[in-house]
């Protein structure tokens, strides 16, 4: 196999839920297991900015974006790096191991998954609502 040089193929993930490209992943998460093992490893990363504020949206009771209220200051919206391991690998998509990137849109609010898998002797990219 040879090195992946630069520039590579790549495109653009688009929300499942608005079709809109302003995305930006939040949380991941990778197993690692054995061939249908019932336990492995399984760890989850999210809040990434750990040192300053995140635009995190607000919405309204319908759970309509409000485009005007990204709130930089309030101290409900710092959010904190964490991670966090744990053997349950039973939300793994795949046989063996796998990483899932949920990804939240800035236009609707909402979240989408990014899963990278294995499975029958495949790996396999999937988006998922």
């Amino acid at each position: 196999m040879s090195p992946i040089s630069w520039p590579f193929s790549y495109d653009i993930f688009r929300c499942h839920h608005c079709g809109e490209n302003w995305t930006h992943h939040n949380k991941i998460e990778i197993f690692a297991r054995k061939e249908d093992d019932t336990k492995g490893i399984h760890t989850i990363i999210q809040n990434f900015d750990a040192d300053s504020t995140q635009r995190i949206p607000n919405f309204d009771a319908e759970g309509r974006l409000l485009d005007d209220q990204w709130d930089f200051e309030n101290e409900n919206n710092i959010k904190k790096m964490s991670i966090t391991t744990d053997d349950d690998v039973s939300k793994c998509p795949g046989r063996r191991s796998a990483i899932i990137i949920t990804i939240w849109c800035e236009n609707c609010g909402k979240e989408s998954i990014l899963s990278i898998h294995q499975y029958k002797g495949e790996t396999q990219i999937c988006g998922m609502v």
